[in-house]
């Protein structure tokens, strides 16, 4: 009877996860969307330019097309989140040609490409590095943390009311700064801190969202709790503090490498406003690179602790 009671809990446990998993997609599929289709209709429309803006490109690049991997690997086109890895890539490709049309009057851009390119692959890098504590491991393998926070429409509200008040919080404070430091007002120097505060938004978000799930249901992101990890380990209270002091030199330097292998020591003078670009876009590089190393090395951790108990 025993056995019997435990294995009717357990299918309905599974299936209980099994429609959360799938409302948690649902979830993820509409907001790409919603995202995906604006982004494109702005980086498609016909003559569009804004002065001052140049610099601003390879950030733009960066931070849209990075947003939008992250969607698509937790959408999982066909239930994998392979494919929607490789769907950002080709995207970055396709509007960046297609920006070349003709009748658009747009012009195209390796090195808008390449910063595209960059910041999906930090974005794979997270998802890879967060997929990797799971205990399969793998890739698509289901996630409950998921499965429990991201199924809930609440939580989804609450993200976009926290990445809304973000950007115009973060953003309007810096602009209003530059502004008194005598900056003249444009579109690069009003939508970099807008940005920056959308970037801001999406990451604290995230931690929060995922932090008061977690606390109120006493889980762990890494799937270990303090108790599991022996004396001689890692305590599971300083991985978060290692991994976050490791991460922010290694980030910087992440950057000046990316830098001097597009631009060289010297840059040419053609090129000149290409390599501001990448060092406009240098502060969200190194938040996002940061947290990649943050959690790639809490990963590391958690694996070593693991191992010791």
């Amino acid at each position: 009877m025993d056995e019997a009671r435990d294995a009717a809990t357990a299918a309905t446990d599974g299936a209980f996860d099994a429609a959360a998993a799938a409302r948690a997609r649902r979830f993820w599929r509409i907001a790409l969307i919603v995202y995906l289709v604006p982004v494109t209709v702005v980086t498609h429309w016909p003559r569009l330019g804004f002065a001052g803006s140049g610099a601003v490109d390879k950030f733009a690049h960066f931070l849209g097309f990075g947003v939008i991997a992250w969607l698509a690997l937790h959408a999982r086109p066909f239930g994998r989140a392979s494919l929607g890895f490789l769907f950002a890539v080709a995207w970055v490709y396709i509007d960046e040609v297609t920006q070349a049309i003709p009748i658009l009057g747009r012009t195209f851009s390796g090195y808008d490409m390449i910063a595209g390119w960059v910041g999906v692959a930090l974005a794979g890098a997270i998802y890879l590095a967060r997929a990797a504590r799971r205990p399969r491991g793998v890739l698509d393998a289901r996630d409950p943390l998921e499965s429990i926070v991201y199924s809930d429409s609440r939580n989804w509200t609450f993200a976009a009311g926290f990445i809304l008040a973000a950007t115009l919080v973060i953003g309007g404070a810096i602009v209003a700064w530059r502004a008194q430091g005598g900056v003249e007002p444009s579109f690069g120097s009003v939508i970099h801190p807008l940005a920056m505060g959308f970037l801001c938004g999406l990451v604290g978000a995230t931690l929060l969202v995922e932090g008061r799930v977690l606390a109120r249901r006493a889980l762990a992101i890494d799937g270990l709790s303090a108790r599991e990890i022996p004396h001689r380990g890692v305590r599971s209270r300083l991985v978060g503090p290692i991994a976050l002091l490791a991460a922010i030199p290694l980030a910087w330097a992440l950057h000046w490498l990316l830098v001097r292998a597009l631009f060289g020591a010297e840059p040419s003078a053609d090129h000149a406003i290409d390599q501001e670009g990448f060092m406009v876009m240098r502060p969200a590089f190194m938040l996002v690179a940061a947290a990649c190393m943050f959690e790639f090395l809490r990963t590391a951790l958690v694996r070593r602790a693991r191992a010791a108990a």
